[in-house]
């Protein structure tokens, strides 16, 4: 999935930054902002805090941010689209946008973990799958104008009716850490426990007389770090594309995740395994929807007696939990009237 092609789709000429090269659409050239482009990735990659916070520095990060202003205002790009407002490119650019009174776009790419104010972002509009993922934005404070639903194009309209539900072929998704500081507050993790979270797992399971499990880090983590740790009698790396995967998986086990969802659409039923204390998780995360018990029609462990307890009672997901965090079909028309 591409957003570049759904808004070609619409008739937009559609370009990509000059720091996100790719063969599929064109890049606006401009050699000097490429070179500054690739000063800044190398400074960034070899640098020092030190180095950061110099004036040399920062007079080179202004004179950047006026060169690319110009540049966008010469090749009259009418709106910015970007993955986060993080990074340092994406996070110059909005800021030039709001200068010069041109839309910009965050086109969520997942299930949050998180609903706060941190979420208020720099960018005008915050785009997302679903009414309930819109719903719970709301909820944490943020303005309802500025976010937009879309859908997502992979998803079409549900056909399973019944999920599978039994311990033939389990898969078990990590519980993975956030690779920054995603919140309005610092939060301290202790990495270890996401090896507990597996051998948490493990326990139940061993009790329904599992011997070997397919488990999937999330694309972020490293595999060989989980075996150096793990049974690896017991845990077998799941290397397959997420769809051929569940098509072989009779249930997913797993924490706060999008897999949520793609594991619905494949027909197989999902548990939430939280290990929490008053909704705070392995990673001092506060739990959030669905994933916090607040939703019935998604069966949520916080505690390995819950897990087991959902095990036996074979307790599934209610599918119609789906339709309020996927809108379908996609559409993006709403951007037309905006840009």
């Amino acid at each position: 999935f591409s957003i570049n092609h759904e808004l070609s789709k619409l008739n937009f000429n559609v370009y990509r930054p000059l720091w996100s090269i790719g063969r599929d659409f064109n890049v606006l050239s401009n050699q000097k902002i490429l070179r500054e482009v690739q000063y800044f990735k190398g400074s960034f990659e070899k640098g020092s805090f030190i180095d950061f916070i110099s004036h040399e520095f920062v007079g080179k990060i202004h004179l950047f941010k006026s060169t690319l202003k110009q540049y966008f205002i010469d090749s009259d790009i009418g709106a910015i689209f970007v993955p986060n407002d993080m990074g340092f490119f994406e996070n110059v650019s909005i800021n030039i946008f709001r200068q010069i009174n041109r839309p910009s776009f965050i086109f969520l790419h997942g299930l949050p973990g998180r609903y706060n104010n941190i979420d208020d972002n720099k960018t005008d509009y915050l785009i997302v799958w679903g009414e309930k993922i819109k719903e719970h934005y709301v909820h944490a404070g943020i303005d309802k104008d500025k976010i937009l639903v879309s859908g997502h194009p992979y998803y079409k309209k549900l056909n399973f009716k019944n999920l599978s539900f039994n311990l033939d072929a389990p898969l078990i998704i990590t519980k993975s850490m956030n690779g920054a500081q995603h919140n309005d507050g610092v939060r301290l993790t202790d990495r270890g426990n996401l090896i507990l979270y597996l051998y948490m797992i493990q326990s139940v399971l061993s009790k329904f007389g599992v011997k070997r499990v397919r488990f999937r880090p999330h694309p972020s983590e490293n595999s060989e770090w989980y075996l150096k740790f793990i049974d690896n009698d017991f845990f077998q790396v799941d290397q397959d594309s997420l769809p051929t995967s569940l098509g072989k998986s009779t249930i997913v086990i797993g924490p706060t995740s999008t897999v949520f969802l793609e594991s619905i659409y494949h027909g197989v039923s999902y548990i939430c395994f939280e290990p929490s204390k008053n909704d705070i998780d392995l990673i001092n995360f506060k739990l959030v929807p669905p994933f916090d018990g607040s939703d019935e029609r998604l069966p949520l462990a916080k505690n390995e007696g819950q897990l087991e307890q959902i095990i036996k009672d074979k307790a599934k997901v209610d599918v119609r939990i789906f339709n309020d965090y996927i809108k379908t079909p996609f559409d993006l028309n709403f951007v037309k009237t905006i840009i």
